[in-house]
């Protein structure tokens, strides 16, 4: 219903504010900006018709932005933008061959942010930008831009320039002196994906003293050089991100780790013996953000994050961690997420998640576990409840009692995410130590969903998926009183299309006609019948119309305590048949074969010993 509403207020937004002062540019949309909504945005984005800016209406009127984005621009011809007038004018992903020099001399005092996107062979237009002297942000991609040196880039025509971002230019060569003179009121620098520059360059970043924001990524860095970021005192975002880094020379993060507050090192290949002598070398007083992802850990180290006490999110996603001991986090106190996945983790000890009392997030999807299944141990010794709101177990293999005891700890929990994760059954009454608003268990083996599964869950359960599990039927007092249920998926089971269904299709029309925002499981999902054989790949509410079902008094669903303990006595019941069945069919026969095993041999040594007395009295004789 949210997302309706706000479609609702952009369309009528849009058509409002059209009717009042419509769109200069036809083709394009105009809506109020978030930032500002006292200004519109004049939004041509991914427009395939244009292959250059149309003819606009003149107008008096000061945009937002004016985005152009993706839209086919390979030439920007003069005129094209007169009258307009725009505080940011968005070009990327455009392949821009062409512009004309005057084009954008209209926005000599307005324009604040510029993106441009070449074709990968022209030079940086700057004779276009001249005279845009309340310039604060410059983004260029795919220009050719081989000399990084001092007079490569004409900071003194962007004197409030703030943000140069450098992307896909072919750079070959920078140069020590490029940030000497007029770079000084740069606070963020982005140079990515330029992969002739092999080194990083120490002389000329040291001139940047107020940078806040740097990002050298997507680039071919080996080694990170000593003291290479030294001289940034005000450094508070750092990404070396998608480069092969190795080696972290000593004292590397020197004169920043006091106040740098976002550390990005994912995407290299480092081990745990490149980073531990760095990381502990110093303490990271502010260090809130640590993404260690996609590297070659495989072992962390009880110490590696000891002086990072203050951090709050910590990415060790796709490394090669196949346990965690139990002290290896116990310092990150302050720990509010921590990401696991795609890791080979066979063992979780439930002990070393106690360390910090703020942890909301677990992810531990895509573990390689092979045949096995991974096991949280030492539940039954945690004598604490985690404070945990949201995990993450998609893709992993799971046991069904030793994740249902994990489960028992987890009292805060809302979101519960174990896609394809084996699990083959609910037990009830599991989820009643919960306040889960979201479960998602799509793709598993559950077969059957008893009486009392989500007792607990009646006023909080919003969103429930087991689609592409294995079950047939549902009982009618299984989601009665699931008051806050807004979603439901039931897709890809094998639903027998009996007049044992009939309930389910009421009870979804009742709540469709109480509640229209439900999410109508018939219209908006495949559900169909996989049995009688007569309505296969039929939809459910077409073949349950086929069928001429008594209408019965409604369920007494008050029964959950029973159904419990009736499931209990299955359970048990089944032991004991299982036991029973173990006897008749394994050792019974056993004991038989033996007995008569032990009758033939007898036989046997009996006729030998007659025969052979025979034969010495035939001797005697």
């Amino acid at each position: 219903m949210y997302l309706q509403i706000k479609i609702l207020i952009f369309v009528v937004l849009t058509v409002c504010s059209c009717l009042g002062n419509p769109c200069p540019i036809k083709k394009c949309l105009c809506y109020p900006a978030d930032p500002e909504p006292s200004l519109r945005v004049l939004y041509c984005r991914g427009i395939p018709q244009i292959s250059h800016v149309p003819q606009a209406l003149s107008t008096n009127e000061l945009f937002y932005e004016i985005n152009f984005q993706n839209s086919n621009v390979t030439e920007i011809f003069d005129g094209d933008l007169f009258g307009l007038r725009t505080k940011r004018l968005e070009y990327g992903d455009n392949q821009i061959r062409r512009i004309h020099p005057r084009v954008f001399s209209g926005f000599k005092f307005d324009l604040e942010y510029i993106s441009l996107s070449g074709d990968g062979t022209n030079t940086v237009p700057f004779y276009a930008l001249q005279g845009l002297v309340s310039l604060k942000a410059l983004i260029l991609e795919k220009y050719t831009l081989l000399y990084l040196d001092e007079s490569a880039i004409p900071f003194h025509n962007f004197p409030n320039l703030q943000y140069l971002s450098l992307s896909n230019m072919g750079v070959i060569f920078f140069s020590s002196h490029t940030f000497e003179n007029h770079a000084y009121k740069l606070t963020e620098f982005r140079f990515s994906n330029n992969p002739e520059v092999s080194t990083f360059p120490v002389g000329s970043m040291k001139h940047l003293r107020n940078i806040k924001k740097l990002t050298w990524s997507g680039n071919v860095l080996d080694v990170f050089p000593s003291l290479a970021i030294r001289d940034l005192v005000h450094l508070e975002m750092f990404d070396i991100s998608a480069n092969n880094i190795r080696i972290l020379e000593d004292g590397c993060f020197s004169g920043v780790t006091e106040h740098l507050q976002e550390l990005n090192l994912s995407r290299n290949r480092l081990m745990t013996i490149s980073i531990l002598r760095e990381f502990t070398r110093t303490r990271w007083k502010e260090l809130t953000s640590l993404d260690l992802s996609f590297n070659q850990i495989a072992i962390l180290d009880h110490s590696l994050f000891e002086k990072m006490k203050a951090l709050k999110h910590l990415d060790l996603s796709s490394n090669k961690l196949a346990t965690i001991g139990g002290k290896a986090l116990k310092h990150l106190t302050n720990l509010q997420s921590i990401d696991l996945s795609a890791n080979k983790l066979l063992v979780l000890n439930v002990c070393t998640l106690t360390f910090s009392k703020v942890l909301e997030k677990l992810d531990l999807q895509h573990q390689d576990t092979g045949s096995q299944s991974l096991e949280f141990k030492e539940v039954h010794g945690v004598n604490k409840n985690l404070n945990i709101k949201k995990i993450y177990l998609s893709n992993t293999k799971l046991s069904d009692s030793n994740f249902w005891q994990f489960l028992q700890h987890l009292p805060y929990l809302s979101e519960l995410y174990a896609d394809s994760s084996g699990l083959s059954m609910i037990i009830p009454g599991e989820f009643a130590n919960t306040n889960l608003t979201f479960i998602s268990l799509r793709h598993n083996h559950i077969h059957k969903l008893f009486v009392g599964t989500f007792t607990g869950l009646e006023n909080t359960l919003e969103t429930l998926n087991l689609g592409g599990n294995r079950l047939n039927e549902f009982d009618e007092c299984v989601f009665k009183d699931l008051k806050a249920l807004r979603h439901l998926d039931f897709s890809q089971n094998h639903l027998d299309c009996t007049c044992n269904l009939q309930w389910f299709v009421d009870w979804q029309n009742d709540i469709f006609s109480q509640e229209p925002d439900f999410d109508y499981i018939f219209h908006r999902f495949d559900l169909k019948c996989n049995t009688p054989s007569k309505f296969r790949d039929i939809y459910v509410q077409i073949a349950l119309e086929n069928l001429t079902c008594n209408i019965e008094t409604p369920k007494n669903c008050n029964n959950f305590l029973s159904t419990t303990e009736d499931f209990k006595d299955n359970q048990a019941n089944m032991s004991w048949v299982s036991v029973v069945v173990f006897i008749t069919s394994v050792i019974l026969p056993s004991f038989v074969l033996c007995f008569v095993s032990y009758l033939l041999f007898s036989m046997i040594r009996t006729a030998y010993r007659e025969s052979t007395c025979c034969h010495s009295c035939a001797q005697l004789v």
